[in-house]
C-alpha cells in the first residue's frame, strides 16, 4: 500500500510508526508553508511601512502596539511620490 492509500483511504489499518511518520511529514510540510507565508507577509508589511516613511523609533513603537494593524493596513501611506518611489495609488481619485 502506498502513501496515497494511507492518506486518502478508509480501508485497512496502519501501525503507530507509519502514523507518526505521516504526522511528522505533514507537520514539516505545514511548517515550510507557514514559514513561506510569514516571510511573504513580512515583506508586504515592510512595504507598507516604507510607503508611510516611518523612522526606526516610529516603526518599533508601531510594531509593538495594538495600533500596528490600523497603522499598517488601514491608514494610507504618504500621498504623492516619496524617496522610495511614486505613489502606487496615483491617478486613482
Amino acid at each position: 500500500m502506498g502513501l496515497f492509500h494511507y492518506l486518502f483511504s478508509f480501508e485497512g489499518r496502519i501501525n503507530r510508526a507509519k502514523q507518526w511518520a505521516i504526522l511528522l511529514v505533514g507537520l514539516a510540510i505545514g511548517l515550510v508553508i507557514g514559514f513561506a507565508f510569514s516571510f511573504t507577509i513580512g515583506f508586504v508589511t515592510l512595504g507598507a511601512v516604507v510607503n508611510g516613511e516611518k523612522t526606526v523609533p516610529q516603526l518599533l513603537a508601531t510594531l509593538i502596539s495594538l495600533w500596528a494593524f490600523v497603522e499598517l493596513y488601514i491608514f494610507r501611506g504618504t500621498v504623492g511620490d516619496n524617496r522610495y518611489g511614486p505613489d502606487p495609488l496615483a491617478g486613482r481619485g
